[in-house]
């Protein structure tokens, strides 16, 4: 019986020659190039998409510094949510690298790229025109005209900002107990937490449990509703949160790394 399950697992050196035949196959080279730069996929640090025992996807990357960059992303079918688990899982890598800023690299006839990224909290923040015919001369594979019949001259670059992973030895006093509800830790606000309510996943049980939980916050306590914030200085059991136990906690979290 066909397992369909989407298994995602890093790249290992026994993969990389199956995975240069298929950046070839995909990319039309061995190599693929963004700002100038030149890159080699198979050679690369990468994400495995696996379904049924084969290959279903590969996401390539590069880091540097705080910021990991996103060299290729292939499906090998569309629309199976295969590009989806692997940003998801790349995201998931860089923040146990304790990367902050996700980059990747497009062209300006791949409007598919550009909606996949921005509905995944990419921003586009930078405009490079005539790089993909600066491109061409590096890697003369590049056609002219690309996707839908527009000519390839341009390059977007978006970023994804990461929202930092908390350490696990973190006291709960530090932590979000308020995530069940669709509660978001936004940072801190004159020694409390700044909650902000990002979703909604709420019930008559819940909003009673709500108003409990937030009795020492700063901030009336009606029932919760999305885009609410709330500066929470107590913990569940009341205790005042403590500025100087987290940043011990953190302190130490750190060492034991």
């Amino acid at each position: 019986m066909a397992d369909n399950t989407l298994r995602i697992k890093p790249v290992v050196n026994t993969d990389r020659p199956a995975l240069g035949r298929f950046i070839a196959s995909r990319w039309g080279a061995a190599t693929a190039v963004a700002h100038g730069t030149v890159f080699r996929p198979a050679e690369l640090p990468g994400l495995v998409a696996v379904r049924d025992g084969r290959l279903a996807g590969l996401l390539t990357y590069d880091v540097s510094g705080d910021t990991l960059e996103i060299v290729t992303v292939d499906a090998v079918t569309p629309n199976g949510g295969v590009g989806s688990a692997l940003i998801t899982a790349v995201s998931d890598e860089a923040r146990r690298r304790d990367v902050r800023r996700l980059i990747v690299t497009t062209t300006n006839d791949n409007l598919d790229a550009l909606r996949f990224y921005q509905r995944r909290d990419f921003r586009l923040i930078a405009v490079r025109p005539g790089a993909a015919d600066e491109a061409r001369r590096l890697k003369p594979q590049i056609p002219e005209i690309g996707r839908y019949d527009i000519p390839l001259h341009d390059e977007l670059e978006l970023l994804r900002e990461l929202t930092p992973r908390v350490p696990p030895s973190v006291t709960p006093n530090c932590m979000n107990p308020f995530r069940d509800f669709g509660v978001t830790l936004s940072g801190t606000r004159g020694g409390g937490q700044l909650l902000v309510v990002s979703s909604l996943k709420t019930s008559s049980h819940a909003a009673a449990t709500w108003r409990a939980q937030v009795s020492g916050s700063t901030s009336p306590t009606p029932v919760p509703r999305p885009g609410m914030a709330i500066v929470r200085t107590a913990s569940r059991t009341g205790t005042p949160v403590s500025r100087r136990a987290c940043s011990h906690s953190r302190n130490t979290a750190r060492a034991a790394r």
